[in-house]
This record gives C-alpha cells, sequence and structure tokens, in this order.
C-alpha cells in the first residue's frame, strides 16, 4: 500500500538543518550538511573530531555561541538529536532572531519525538519566514505524525505553491489529503507528483493509487431500441 512506503520516499524526510550556503532550500528537499555556523566547514567523516573540538573549546566558552551551535550541529549529524537539544536550545533562546538556529532546534524536537513541540516551533518560523519551503514541509510532515491532517495538506499546500517544482511536498500532500478523506484531491497531487518524478520506483503502486482515489463517474445505460422508438415524433 502507497502508505507503507511513505516512509521510504523523499516526502517522509525532513529537510535537513541549514547550511548558511544553502539558507533558501536544499534542491529537491535533498538533505544538505549540518550548518557550521561559524563557519569553520567539516567532512562528514570528521564529525567525531570536530565534536570533541568544539567540546574541548567550550570549555574555556562555555556561552560562545557559535560553539554550542556548531556542536549542536554536529550532533544532529551524527543522529543524536536529543544531545542536541540543549545545544541549540541555549541558542535560540539567547539569539530569537537566529532563525537557522531556531530551524535546526525544530529539526531537533522532532527527530527527538517532541512533535508538538516542533509543530510550535515551525509554526512560529512560518509565520516570521513565509517564504522558506523548507519549514512548511516540516510543519506538513509533524503534523501528518501527530494525525493532525488537515493542517498538514494545508502546510504542504503552502510549500506547493511556493516550490511548484518539488516533488516531495506534492507527495507529502498527497498522504495528508488521502488520511483527510479527500481522495480526488489526493489523486491530483499524485498525478504532480508523478509528472515531476517519473522514473519514481513507486510509479506503478501510485498509478494503481490513483485510480483507487479517483471518483468513478457512473455513466447511464443506454436506453432500449424500443424505447427511444416510442419517444421519436
Amino acid at each position: 500500500m502507497l502508505q507503507d512506503r511513505a516512509a521510504a520516499l523523499r516526502a517522509g524526510t525532513e529537510a535537513e538543518p541549514v547550511q548558511e550556503e544553502s539558507a533558501t532550500r536544499p534542491a529537491s528537499a535533498a538533505p544538505v550538511e549540518p550548518s557550521t555556523g561559524g563557519g569553520e566547514p567539516y567532512r562528514p567523516g570528521d564529525l567525531g573530531h570536530a565534536l570533541d573540538h568544539y567540546r574541548a573549546a567550550l570549555v574555556d566558552r562555555p556561552a560562545d555561541p557559535g560553539l554550542l551551535e556548531n556542536t549542536g550541529q554536529i550532533l544532529v549529524a551524527m543522529n543524536r538529536p536529543a544531545d542536541a537539544l540543549p545545544f541549540l536550545e541555549h541558542v535560540a533562546d539567547a539569539d530569537p532572531m537566529n532563525t537557522r538556529a531556531r530551524f535546526n532546534l525544530a529539526v531537533s524536537q522532532a527527530r527527538s519525538g517532541q512533535l508538538n513541540e516542533a509543530v510550535e516551533a515551525y509554526t512560529a518560523l512560518a509565520r516570521s519566514n513565509t517564504a522558506d519551503v523548507r519549514v512548511h514541509h516540516n510543519l506538513g510532515l509533524a503534523l501528518r505524525q501527530l494525525g493532525r491532517q488537515a493542517e498538514a495538506a494545508a502546510a504542504f499546500e503552502r510549500a506547493t505553491s511556493l516550490a511548484p517544482e518539488e516533488a516531495p511536498a506534492w507527495l507529502g500532500l498527497a498522504l495528508s489529503l488521502e488520511a483527510d478523506g479527500r481522495g480526488g484531491e489526493a489523486a491530483a497531487a499524485l498525478d504532480r507528483y508523478l509528472t515531476l518524478e517519473p522514473d519514481s520506483p513507486d510509479a506503478d503502486n501510485i498509478r494503481a493509487r490513483i485510480a483507487q482515489l479517483r471518483p468513478v463517474v457512473q455513466v447511464p445505460p443506454p436506453e432500449p431500441e424500443s424505447a427511444m422508438s416510442r419517444r421519436r415524433p
């Protein structure tokens, strides 16, 4: 079933923590490397070394926002979002205008299972930065996981309006619409997804699901010839 495959599709993944060089959005919602904040790039294979480096630096500068943010980003990249939370919370609380830190905090909250907190954070970001498609996309994902399908569909609709070429947002929209009982609209969203991703490995399953979701138009049977003859003048 399509829902069973959703977790493996890109619409079921969050946009990764933002990197300053890609501050608008990652192309095709592809993951981007966590931000180093302080401008000191690192390679994925160096994460353990970088974490040790920043933790050692925090001994002398425990309140340094750049070090705290970098440490949090590395922990997120190492799939340790719960460990990243206190570092990112400190940065976001100290500088509410740091939308990068607030976005990354919301990502960590969602990945740590704090979905209500993530929804609150993404909603606040959406109000202050209405044009960032990643915020609306991730808000839709968190709302969908909470079972708030109508709200999730609205968030995905905003994402598709901002970036109509982003296939994952259309798939997320379709899944939320279907769960909300809006099958015809879900079929249209799946159609758009396949237009953008014609080589999707799930294309055949999605086409079958579209056929199931589309309402069947009942065509009245033709009248018998005798009845038509009686009506002729």
